[in-house]
């Protein structure tokens, strides 16, 4: 269900074509997408959209700041107020869904752009 939310996002948020890149641990969560691994201390000016399970303040600003589109993957536990507290965003959208059973899925998506 994750790899199709993604997905998705990608096809919305990547209107320049110019590709999507993942800093994470857990590759296994990306099969079947067209991405490329880095990590943080890699160049991101060729893509559109950065996907991490890292929330790294610092981080995120800067590349909000070149037009990026960042796509965290966060537990539901995960503190939003420090979020919105710490980045410099125009636009911070946050999604979750449940399972086929009912049950909230274990994480949940947030889109932070600024345009």
């Amino acid at each position: 269900m994750l790899t199709l939310k993604l997905k998705q996002l990608i096809t919305k948020y990547d209107y320049l074509n110019k590709g999507t890149y993942v800093i994470t641990q857990n590759k296994e969560l990306f099969n079947g997408l067209d991405i490329k691994f880095k990590s943080e201390t890699d160049d991101f000016d060729g893509s559109q959209i950065i996907i991490s399970d890292h929330t790294n303040f610092d981080f995120i600003n800067e590349y909000i700041n070149k037009k990026k589109t960042i796509i965290l993957i966060v537990p539901l536990k995960y503190n939003f107020n420090a979020l919105i507290k710490n980045v410099k965003s125009n636009s911070i959208d946050a999604i979750n869904w449940k399972n086929q059973d009912g049950t909230k899925y274990k994480d949940y998506i947030i889109v932070i752009n600024k345009y």
